[in-house]
């Protein structure tokens, strides 16, 4: 973690990109970056949280996640072949996130459907994440949640992601779902705002 600095580089992409960045104690910026790499089933994206706590200066963290559903679903897609597996567009999708329950732990969840996101549906059935093609605008549970704390693979995504944003070592899980109480604490808000840029 970098802390005190100047407003960090990774806010002026997003800005760079038309979207807004959100000042002042614990208001929380959540930012996806997609990597290059488009063979599924792997943590090789980040999600950076970068936000203040007292004074001008900035936090910024990064987590390994997957942006993308894993092998397993993309093959498999969750809803059948016709419809194909969700992958989250580029973009911005304010408030779109609520602190609440993921199967039996707080996470950030996709409920509310007046926030919706945009997706895309890979129906190829293929170890590939195919990013473009008609974009489809809803509620569809793409989640931001944790793998398994069992699981003894922290490289491969398995069953863990069939769309959802999926961080693997719970210590950072945990790490965000603390600064996300901090932000209900210090402001009264429990919704959050993604951005999802991709390399």
């Amino acid at each position: 973690m970098k802390k005190g600095m100047p407003q960090p580089e990774i806010l002026r992409r997003v800005e760079k990109n038309g979207y807004l960045t959100f000042k002042g104690r614990y208001n929380l910026n959540l930012i996806a970056i997609r990597g290059t790499n488009r063979q599924a089933g792997f943590y090789d994206d980040m999600l950076c949280v970068a936000y203040q706590d007292f004074g001008e200066g900035w936090n910024v963290l990064y987590y390994p996640c997957t942006t993308d559903a894993g092998e397993f679903y993309s093959r498999n897609p969750i809803l059948g072949e016709a419809v194909g597996t969700a992958r989250i567009c580029p973009g911005q999708y304010r408030g779109a996130y609520q602190y609440g329950r993921y199967k039996n732990y707080q996470a950030l969840v996709q409920r509310n459907p007046e926030k919706p996101i945009t997706i895309w549906r890979d129906k190829n059935r293929d170890s590939i994440a195919n990013l473009g093609g008609e974009k489809f605008t809803g509620s569809f549970s793409c989640h931001i949640h944790r793998a398994g704390v069992n699981t003894t693979e922290k490289h491969r995504v398995g069953k863990y992601s069939a769309g959802c944003i999926v961080i693997p070592e719970k210590a950072n899980f945990d790490q965000l779902i603390h600064l996300a109480q901090k932000q209900i604490s210090a402001r009264g808000i429990d919704t959050f705002t993604l951005t999802l840029l991709q390399d």
